[in-house]
């Protein structure tokens, strides 16, 4: 009683420092950061040493801990990084414990970290936690003692009551770390299998065992596990894209080229990139004559999709069918995005297109940074050919049509 007590005493004179600089919506401000954080670290520098000095590591580090989740449960704005210097001393202090803490008050101290591995503390701060258990349980000593400590943390984390993702995520995190010295070892494999299987519900550990697999050129299991993590991770398109892209590499490395083309397909129909990569390799695929009819079947699937759609009609030069996508598409987003390859073919309809846009913005806005942009894209009018004297001929009209809107005028002025 007399130890939390103590412990007490300690944590309320650090409650009262955050209470006289807390303001009332909740923050410590930028401009009383620096202090407030010297008055923490005078505490921790003042009444934490006298503690371990005389034998007391674990009502020191009980000290530290109350002091470390009370700041973390507070908004500081710092910019400076001093919230980050508090830390560095909190990380020292938990060094000097854990040099003189026996084995079974490290196992203790060992249960915490983990604990708090957990989202319980900003991201931030878990960062230093993160440090010390690879410092201290996982950096040194033999590999089978930090394999141990490793799979002791992520059977406590795998179990631990908290947001689903944040328990995924460090599942995962720290399996990759266990995977990867579990491989270092003779003879691991059959263990490698076994604690993958055990943990198959996590998307990061069934991608471990997956590459394993690739790099042992197993590649029936690499598939195998591959459609299982499709089915899986279903509702996750970025995960099963990956998936799918996995898959066509094994198909081409083991050079099954009537499977790796199926792949092919299956990733430009239903997972379209933005960079087209696996569209141009679908295509290196055909013959030029074959793929001309082979594409439209590409375009079809995305007729509704005029962004991507767009994206395919530039890389095939199809610049008429192109330049209509553009003027169907509403707003000049588009319309810039193309231009460059569109205005020396079609500078006509570019012009016409930009009007028409200019126009009703301007009809329907009475804001600066409204005109700003009309004003934008009169220069880039100019810029075109022919563009010059319809640019000329829409000023004339608008100073007359809306002479009465001063903000308009002014901003057409610096044209």
């Amino acid at each position: 009683m007399k130890n939390e007590e103590n412990i007490k005493q300690y944590t309320e004179k650090v409650s009262r420092i955050i209470n006289r600089y807390l303001e009332k919506d909740g923050w410590i401000h930028r401009k009383e950061s620096e202090n407030f954080i010297d008055e923490v670290e005078a505490v921790l520098e003042e009444d934490i040493p006298p503690l371990i000095s005389s034998d007391r590591y674990m009502m020191a580090f009980e000290v530290i801990n109350h002091i470390f989740i009370l700041i973390g449960d507070i908004d500081i704005e710092d910019p400076d990084g001093y919230l980050g210097m508090l830390m560095e001393q909190t990380y020292d202090l938990w060094m000097d414990i854990l040099e003189y803490a026996t084995e079974e008050e490290r196992e203790k101290i060992f249960d915490w970290f983990t604990d708090h591995l957990n989202g319980i503390v900003p991201e931030d701060m878990q960062y230093y936690i993160e440090e010390i258990l690879m410092e201290e349980f996982f950096g040194g000593g033999d590999i089978k003692h930090r394999l141990y400590f490793i799979e002791k943390m992520i059977k406590k984390l795998a179990t631990e009551k908290y947001f689903e993702w944040n328990r995924s995520y460090n599942v995962g995190r720290w399996s990759e770390q266990y995977l990867g010295l579990l491989e270092t070892q003779k003879n691991s494999k059959e263990k490698i299998e076994q604690f993958c299987r055990e943990y198959w519900d996590n998307p990061t550990v069934r991608k471990y065992y997956i590459n394993f697999c690739k790099k042992e050129k197993e590649y029936e299991k690499a598939v195998k596990a591959l459609d299982e993590s499709i089915s899986l991770d279903q509702d996750n398109r970025e995960l099963v894209s990956d998936y799918q892209k996995i898959k066509k590499e094994i198909y081409r490395q083991q050079g099954n080229r009537e499977e790796y083309i199926k792949q092919l397909w299956v990733l430009v129909l239903d997972y379209e990139d933005d960079d087209l990569d696996a569209y141009r390799e679908l295509r290196k695929q055909y013959a030029k004559k074959d793929w001309m009819e082979k594409r439209e079947e590409v375009f079809e699937k995305f007729q509704e999709d005029d962004d991507h759609l767009q994206k395919m009609y530039r890389e095939e030069k199809l610049y008429d069918r192109l330049l209509e996508s553009v003027l169907k598409s509403p707003g000049v987003d588009a319309l810039q995005q193309y231009e460059k390859v569109l205005k020396k073919i079609y500078p006509e309809q570019i012009l016409k297109k930009y009007q028409e846009e200019a126009e009703r913005m301007a009809e329907n806005t009475s804001d600066r940074k409204t005109y700003r942009q009309i004003v934008e894209i009169l220069r880039n009018m100019k810029q075109i050919k022919g563009g010059y004297k319809i640019v000329g001929e829409m000023v004339k009209e608008w100073k007359v049509k809306y002479k009465n809107r001063r903000a308009m005028m002014d901003e057409l002025g610096k044209l």
